[in-house]
């Protein structure tokens, strides 16, 4: 093979290289927020940003994929299972390939770390099963994707802020911490 040829080739293979999404494998902080979503059929958790981990007001949401590579603990070390994982839990994400360029993106889980749940002596109901009930009830407005921007606990009942991505739908709805039961919804 010619010179000129040889470096054609060479050139083309960089090229091509050079444009394929990086998959390098080095492990790196992603987000930290609410499940909103979990697809146990894709074993595919949604994580969006909240208040407290948003910045400028603009809530990041990535699809992790979680596989036999991914490392699940909770706060105290204690290894999980991706069935363990429930809607409304707040976690911290770690992810070993670079996020797609979509809203929300997707990337893969390589180590998922489920924060401790709030709870009240004087509620049955904690912050995540409050977050799931609320989810819930979001969802029947038929609008796609949620962000749950926060929640407080106040007499005796779970405030949950919620909103949708384009930010054009936003709810307060209000948890009985007792019955689990959805006593008002505002906005």
């Amino acid at each position: 093979m010619s010179w000129s040829k040889a470096s054609l080739v060479l050139s083309f293979l960089s090229i091509i290289l050079g444009c394929s999404p990086s998959s390098s494998g080095e492990e790196r902080k992603g987000i930290s927020g609410f499940v909103v979503e979990i697809r146990p059929d894709t074993q595919q958790v949604l994580v969006a940003e909240n208040d407290n981990t948003a910045s400028d007001n603009r809530y990041d949401a990535v699809i992790y994929s979680v596989d036999n590579h991914t490392s699940i603990f909770d706060r105290k070390g204690n290894a999980l299972i991706f069935s363990d994982i429930t809607l409304g839990q707040e976690v911290d994400v770690w992810a070993n390939t670079p996020d797609a360029e979509s809203y929300p993106a997707s990337a893969g889980a390589s180590k998922i770390i489920v924060r401790e749940d709030l709870s009240f002596p004087t509620s049955k109901i904690t912050r995540s099963q409050a977050i799931h009930l609320a989810l819930e009830e979001f969802s029947k407005n038929k609008t796609k994707g949620e962000i749950v921007k926060n929640t407080t606990f106040v007499e005796n009942t779970w405030v949950i802020s919620i909103m949708n991505y384009k930010g054009d739908v936003n709810q307060e709805i209000i948890i009985d911490a007792n019955t689990g039961q959805v006593k008002e919804t505002r906005g």
